[in-house]
């Protein structure tokens, strides 16, 4: 994170830790159900799907830890926790279909153009080398 020289100084970086996780599970007419997660969660992976559409689900989780440092250590952990919580997930909530709507447009020109596909091929060889 990076703020003004104030908020700089109170070195946050050093004192947060975030880990990020998105799941995202795929549906078609013919394949219309899947398994839920190893750990238990559920998706809500209901109703019909039309012959040759398909559907996106996607679920993502987010773990934060940080030390609570002057002048934050003032306010009840709890309100900080709820405040911070509120950010977040409205950040999930605004960012999530995007990188699902970005994911499904991607993949549609992936699966339609055989030259995308080659393209796509070409630059993972060069970035990672031939497998």
């Amino acid at each position: 994170m990076y703020g003004s020289p104030a908020f700089d100084k109170l070195r946050l970086n050093d004192k947060f830790h975030m880990e990020f996780e998105t799941r995202v599970r795929a549906r078609t007419s013919g394949r219309p159900t899947f398994a839920d997660d190893e750990d238990g969660e559920t998706w809500s992976a209901n109703g019909e799907i039309e012959g040759g559409r398909g559907e996106l689900l996607a679920r993502s989780e987010i773990n934060v830890a940080c030390e609570v440092v002057a002048p934050f250590h003032l306010v009840p952990r709890r309100a900080l926790e709820k405040t911070c919580s509120a950010v977040l997930n409205g950040l999930i909530k605004l960012l999530l279909p995007t990188f699902v709507a970005q994911l499904r447009d991607d993949f549609g020109i992936w699966a339609t153009h055989p030259e995308a596909r080659k393209a796509r091929v070409e630059k993972a060889e060069r970035e990672y080398g031939k497998t």
